[in-house]
């Protein structure tokens, strides 16, 4: 009895161990990783975990839980971008690049995948890359509201990637950036430039001409007629400036920008009269700025009316770069001296725009794309 009670003992103890190892075999695929017939519960836990350990500081532990985790469930989405995350806290760009291609060969087209591959890629200069994702994202979004601020963002990228081909010497690669940025945002400035730059390169300098000349037309924008400007003085055509800023101003006749700009246009060549009219009409236009003063003063002082320009002097003394239209973000209200093409702070193209008017306290700057600045 003995023996056959021991026998019964160990067949009972071996069929335990027979539906031990089905279990297992069931919860874990044939290359020894957990399937997804492991709880959810398990890999939430995990998350969790990984977590908390991120948040203390402690990515090593962090990446070891979230890896855990996508051994449980080896596509997890969760698990993907928090392992994405834990090497962008860790400092290592490559890692999170490819964890980031692991989710979009899963999930092709993941918005979240693809805004924060596109901000790292521009982060790191790769423009041509980011152009490719940045389509990607314009042509999955829905309605003309969400397709709005994707192309603007790609006028921009493509803007980028077409000074990474004038700086390699790729000309023509560069000509057909910026006339694709143009063509698909006409208020965009910083194109205009580009592509009237890149035709001089080109031996085109009639055409550069054209574009900047359109360019301006569209946009009433001083860059460009800065730039036209330049051009004039290089061909030796100096009294030509008057005639582009009178014919941007009679486009726009109480645009003090051009006011301004005519104003110092008459001062450059010693016409002290018309100069006078215009600032005082800068003066009549935009009050709150102040940049008048300086100028005022100069065109007094040039007539000996040392007084009167002491006058004007003090009043410029009052504002910060007396004799620079301000200009600011009209994102994120960031101030510059100048027009430059991209805000440093937000990250937004095309939107640095003279101010005619008092600067109230600067604000909080927008969220970057994405959750992430490119």
């Amino acid at each position: 009895m003995l023996a056959i009670s021991s026998l019964v003992s160990l067949l009972g103890a071996f069929a335990l161990g027979l539906l031990v190892a089905l279990l297992i075999t069931l919860l874990i695929g044939p290359r020894g990783r957990w399937t997804t017939r492991a709880t959810p519960e398990v890999v939430e836990a995990l998350l969790a975990r990984g977590a908390s350990a991120r948040q203390a500081g402690q990515l090593d532990e962090a990446i070891q839980h979230h890896t855990a985790a996508l051994d449980v469930d080896e596509g997890h989405l969760g698990a993907l971008f928090a392992l994405a995350e834990d090497y962008q806290a860790a400092g290592q760009p490559a890692m999170v690049r490819e964890h980031l291609r692991r989710i979009l060969s899963r999930h092709p087209g993941e918005p979240r995948a693809l805004t924060w591959l596109r901000d790292l890629t521009a982060a790191e200069g790769r423009w041509e890359e980011a152009r490719g994702i940045q389509e990607q994202l314009l042509r999955r979004a829905a309605t003309p509201e969400a397709r709005m601020p994707e192309k603007a963002l790609l006028a921009g990228i493509r803007y980028e990637a077409g000074k990474v081909a004038v700086a390699e010497g790729r000309t023509r690669d560069a000509r057909r950036l910026f006339q694709e940025v143009i063509r698909d945002d006409p208020e965009f400035v910083p194109g205009y430039l580009g592509l009237g730059e890149v035709l001089q390169k080109l031996g085109k300098r009639r055409e550069a001409v054209q574009v900047w000349a359109e360019g301006l037309q569209r946009t009433s924008a001083l860059p460009l007629l800065r730039r036209l400007e330049q051009n004039e003085r290089e061909a030796g055509h100096p009294g030509e400036m008057i005639q582009l800023a009178l014919a941007a101003l009679a486009r726009v006749p109480d645009d003090p920008t051009l006011t301004f700009y005519l104003g110092q246009v008459y001062l450059d060549l010693s016409m002290l009269d018309e100069a006078t009219e215009q600032f005082e009409r800068l003066a009549a236009l935009a009050p709150e700025i102040g940049t008048f003063h300086a100028y005022l003063g100069s065109l007094l002082e040039r007539r000996g009316k040392l007084t009167e320009a002491l006058v004007e002097y003090r009043q410029a003394l009052k504002t910060r770069g007396a004799f620079d239209l301000p200009h600011r973000c009209g994102e994120c209200g960031n101030r510059f001296p100048g027009w430059v093409d991209r805000c440093e702070r937000c990250g937004r193209w095309n939107s640095i725009q003279p101010v005619t008017w008092a600067l109230p306290p600067l604000a909080p700057p927008p969220p970057p794309h994405g959750g992430r600045q490119p």
